[in-house]
């Protein structure tokens, strides 16, 4: 059975929908590319989700998430997809 949960870098209409439709939302700390100690905290608490959702696989719905995230998804051996 899949069971998805969500992960953002913000809080706002699209987390909103999901919640109201039943799916988990979890919020990761703000992450610029401007700004490398906010980027490599987001990675950390995903890192984190990843392991105590023990979730599968891992898929990105932008360009932008894809390679904020990407690398720290490859090293725990998680599938990802774009």
């Amino acid at each position: 059975m899949i069971e998805p949960l969500f992960a953002f870098c913000f809080d706002g209409k699209v987390a909103d929908s999901i919640r109201a439709a039943g799916s988990p939302v979890f919020i990761l700390p703000s992450a610029r590319f401007s700004r490398p100690r906010q980027w490599v905290a987001a990675r950390r608490k995903l890192r984190d989700l990843i392991e105590r959702e023990r979730v599968d696989c891992v898929v990105a719905h932008s360009p932008w998430a894809l390679v904020l995230f990407g690398s720290a998804v490859r090293k725990m051996g998680r599938p990802l997809v774009l």
